[in-house]
């Protein structure tokens, strides 16, 4: 019974490592998705971000493109129609102007946050390589007692020994309830812990009934 309970304690203080490893991963895996997202190009940047002053200038100039052309047309181009033109395109050009400094505002920004995101690559690729080895480490069953599909369930299961409800960990993954992962279906044994369809009647590995 010391033995087992030994093996218990070693088993959860590792299992306990993984969910730490884990959550590290988890929190630094935003910076690696960050880098993999392209830099929004001008275009984009343009039809997504409303930017009011540019919106202004670039109503009026197209407003005062029409009336240029109007009196054009209407006067046989008349040096008004042409000073009206003029006048839009000048606006026009402002609008752009100010769409850009805006961008290259957003691209600096970018820029700096992804060097931040490189800076904090380094440590997650270190983080999911601890993880993995970790994990490789636990799958030998001399060293972790505790089935790897039921690593969340580590604490019951060490209750269930404790408190000599269960002598094994194989007992006490018998009194767990049925596992059921709803994404596809999928039933744990309770004997051996082997993957079964939620449909199947017996376990394909040991034939245990599946409850």
């Amino acid at each position: 019974m010391e033995n087992i309970i030994e093996k218990l304690n070693l088993s959860i203080e590792l299992i306990n490592k993984r969910k730490t490893l884990q959550e590290k991963v988890n929190e630094l895996s935003q910076y690696n998705d960050y880098l993999n997202t392209p830099q929004v190009d001008f275009k984009i940047y343009k039809a997504n971000n409303k930017i009011t002053s540019a919106s202004v200038f670039r109503v009026i100039s197209n407003v005062m493109a029409v009336i240029g052309v109007i009196m054009i047309i209407s006067y046989y181009a008349s040096l008004a129609g042409i000073f009206w033109l003029v006048i839009a395109a000048i606006l026009g050009t402002v609008a752009t102007t100010i769409k850009k400094s805006k961008y290259q505002k957003y691209i600096q920004q970018d820029n700096q946050y992804r060097s931040m995101c490189q800076a904090k690559f380094g440590e997650y690729q270190k983080a999911v390589e601890e993880l993995n080895s970790l994990e490789i480490y636990m799958s030998n069953a001399q060293v972790c007692v505790i089935p790897k599909d039921y690593w969340d369930n580590a604490l019951e299961i060490s209750g269930y020994i404790r408190n000599g409800i269960a002598k094994t960990v194989e007992e006490a993954i018998r009194l767990l309830p049925p596992k059921i992962k709803e994404t596809n279906n999928i039933i744990f044994c309770q004997n051996c812990g082997t993957q079964n369809t939620a449909t199947s009647a017996f376990c394909v590995k040991c034939g245990q009934k599946l409850t």
